[in-house]
Formats: structure tokens, sequence, C-alpha cells
């Protein structure tokens, strides 16, 4: 190579580089911007948050009118969109059926509560009449049996008693003699000894002292039998008196096990009863609590309602509202009772800036789906805290407005906002086959 062309490469590879202060400086922001923006990503927190739309609802739950027997519609007191008070009568069924079943439960009733009053006054040596304001007719027929068991009673005792008279004076009657015997051995005894005496001072003959030991041998004789005849009397009145405790215990007894046989069949009868009165008053279907009528399903009387069929419902009146949101299943761990949650109203447009504080009360503890695009939701209501804006700015609300309802989460960084997916989808791909 020559000389000349060893200059020229020199001059072309010695060329002095000019770098201007502006360039350093727009290098230098660019870095400081990319650090800071680095140094946001992992160290700023942003809040998960998440969007649900609902409606305002009225304080209080819609409530569903059923009838659980089912029936035929007699008269519809009530139309769409009508004021109703708690207790309030809505539609009326016949009740034809349902009244003959309580007059045969209560009738039935009332022939064990006048049965059981009856056993309650024999257990109690009472006299039963009756009281109360059951059926004459079972009233009457107790009566006469407790009366005539009560006769027959008595008359038995009474026999048994005339019985014990007799024999009372029967052995009386043996005491007395006995006492005549005992006082005639005595004498024949004493006569005797004198006998004895005179016949050893062969004042009187054997033949006349033996006559005076058969005699008394005869006396003694007849007050054994006599003695025997008392001990017999007094054997007859315990046995007597045995019978007469034995007939009032066995009778006891008797009522005492036909008290717990009525009570029992008084229990099942006073359930029969209250059953059947529960079936005749629901012929009557009231409103559950105070609202308006919606949904009436029928106009027609008589329609049948089938059992358990629904009949109408009742909307609630209440002068607070809430709201009430469907939750994507997603973001479900962002949205539980007591979180707190901003509530705006897009009906009204020029107020749209408008957020009002509000807390979640209850979210359901399943999802349910949409009849229509089958998508799966979790059902929350949320509380609006009117409270927390000035009352110049205020909202009026109304059930049936849209609301949109924006929850509060954790915080995260931004980098794991960009990484999270990243990570989750590279995860799931190792797990793929």
């Amino acid at each position: 190579m020559s000389k000349v062309d060893t200059v020229q490469a020199e001059e072309i590879f010695d060329v002095p580089v000019d770098v201007s202060a502006g360039t350093r400086a727009a290098l230098w922001l660019f870095v400081a911007v990319m650090a800071s923006l680095a140094a946001w990503g992992v160290f700023a927190n942003l809040s998960e948050g998440a969007i649900a739309m609902g409606e305002v609802i009225p304080q209080g739950r819609s409530k569903t009118v059923q009838h659980l027997d089912g029936g035929i519609i007699r008269e519809i007191r009530v139309r769409d969109g009508d004021a109703v008070k708690q207790g309030q009568e809505l539609v009326i069924l016949d009740d034809s059926e349902a009244r003959a079943a309580a007059a045969i439960t209560e009738t039935e009733l009332a022939s064990y509560t006048a049965l059981l009053e009856r056993l309650t006054a024999e257990r109690d040596g009472k006299i039963y009449r009756g009281k109360g304001s059951r059926s004459n007719n079972a009233i009457d027929d107790q009566i006469r049996i407790f009366d005539f068991r009560r006769q027959s009673m008595q008359k038995e005792i009474d026999s048994l008693q005339a019985r014990l008279a007799n024999l009372d004076e029967e052995l009386r009657a043996w005491e007395s003699r006995s006492s005549s015997l005992t006082e005639l051995t005595a004498n024949a005894e004493e006569e005797r000894k004198q006998n004895q005496l005179l016949y050893e001072q062969k004042f009187i003959s054997r033949s006349k002292l033996l006559t005076l030991n058969s005699q008394r041998s005869q006396t003694l004789a007849a007050q054994g039998e006599t003695e025997a005849e008392i001990a017999r009397a007094n054997q007859h009145i315990s046995d007597t008196k045995l019978q007469i405790s034995k007939l009032k215990n066995d009778w006891m007894n008797a009522v005492l096990d036909q008290i717990r046989q009525a009570q029992d069949a008084w229990s099942i009868a006073s359930e029969k009863a209250r059953v059947a009165r529960d079936r005749l008053d629901r012929t009557r279907i009231r409103s559950p609590q105070d609202g308006i009528v919606k949904g009436l399903r029928t106009m027609t009387l008589g329609a049948v309602i089938p059992p358990g069929g629904v009949v109408l419902e009742i909307v609630p009146v209440s002068d607070k509202m809430e709201v009430e949101v469907r939750v994507n299943p997603d973001d479900i761990d962002v949205v539980k009772p007591g979180a707190a949650c901003r509530v705006r109203f897009t009906a009204y447009k020029a107020r749209s800036h408008l957020r009002h504080e509000g807390v979640v009360k209850d979210v359901s503890p399943a999802t349910f789906q949409d009849d229509k695009t089958g998508a799966h939701y979790y059902a929350a209501r949320i509380e609006v805290l009117e409270n927390a804006l000035p009352p110049s700015e205020r909202l009026a609300l109304y059930p049936g407005m849209l609301a949109e309802v924006e929850f509060t989460g954790n915080k995260r960084s931004p980098l794991r906002y960009l990484v999270d997916p990243i990570v989750q989808n590279f995860t799931r791909a190792f797990k793929e086959e």
C-alpha cells in the first residue's frame, strides 16, 4: 500500500465525534424515565377491583305466595299493582271439603275431651256435668255414662255394705251368746265345786254329781262353738271389707288406664283438628307482608290452583332502597359481606360523576344461572350509605333503576398485573398434555 493510501485511511478512521449537550440530556432523561417506570412497576400498589351491574330494589325481599294444598278459586280480591297490608285476604278458595273435614275432626276432638273430663271427674270423686262450649251430644253421652257407671258402682258397694251390716249384727249376736255362756260356765264351775264337796261328805249321790258335770261340759262345748262362730263372722267381715276395697281399687285402676288411653286419643284428635283448621284457614290466601301485588297468575273464577302452585308475588314497600347486583364468579374474591364499594346510578347522566358509598350486606352462598344466557353469577345485595354524601348531592332512588357497583379488593404492583397472566398461562401450558 502506498503512503498516500495510508494517510487517506487514517483520515477516514480518525473522524472526531461531536455529541452535543442536548443529546446527552435526552439520553439521561430516557434512562431516568425508564428507571422510574421500573421502580413504579415494582414498588407501586394498585388496588384490584371488580365491577358488577344491578338494579335498585326495595329493602326486603319479594315474597312468592304459594298454596300448599291447591284448590278451586272462588273469589279474587286484588289485581296487579294493588297495595295490600299484611294479613289482607287476596284470594279465596272453595272451602267445602276443608270445612267438612274440620267439622268431623272437631266433633271427634269434642268427644275425646268430654270423655277425658268425665274420667277425670270419676278419678277425683266429683260429679260430672260437662263444661265449655263443646258438642252437647258428646257431653250428654258422657253424662249418661257417668251416671250409669256411678250407679252401678254404688249398687255393688251398697250390696257389700249390706252384707257387712248383716255380718256385724250376726257377730254381735254371737258375742252376746258368748257372754251369756261365759257366765253360765262360771256358775256351773262354782256349782260343781260345791257339789263335789257335798259328794265327798256323802250328802249327794254320785249320779247327781255326774249330772252336774255333764251340764258343765255341755256349757263349755256351747261356748266353744260360739267362739268358733265369732271367729267365722270376723273372717267374713274382713273378707267383705277386702271385697269393697278391691272393688274400689279395681274401678280406680280401670279409670286411670282409661284416662291414659283417652289422653293419647285426645292428643291424636287434637293434632288432626289443628291440621284441619289450618287447611280451612289456608283457603283464604292472605298477604305475608305489606307491599304491592305483582304477577297474579290467574284472573278466572273457578280456575284450579295445583298443590304448591304460585298464586302471586308481594313486592315489599319500603322507603329505604338497596342495590342487587350479579357478580361474576371470577370476582367473588373481592365481594364479601361488609366490604366497601362505590355505587353509580346510570339514570342520572348529568351527575354520573357522583359515587355513593355502599357496603355489601350479603352474598349468596352459591351461584345462580341465568335462564337466557346460561351464565353463572353470585347475587349480592348492597346497602347504599346515603349519609356519606351531603344532602345537595344525594340522589332519589326508585325501584328498577340500573346501578354500576365498583368493588375494591387487594393491592398488587403493576409488574404483578403484567407478569401474573403470563405466569398462569405458562404454568397451564406445562400441565396440558
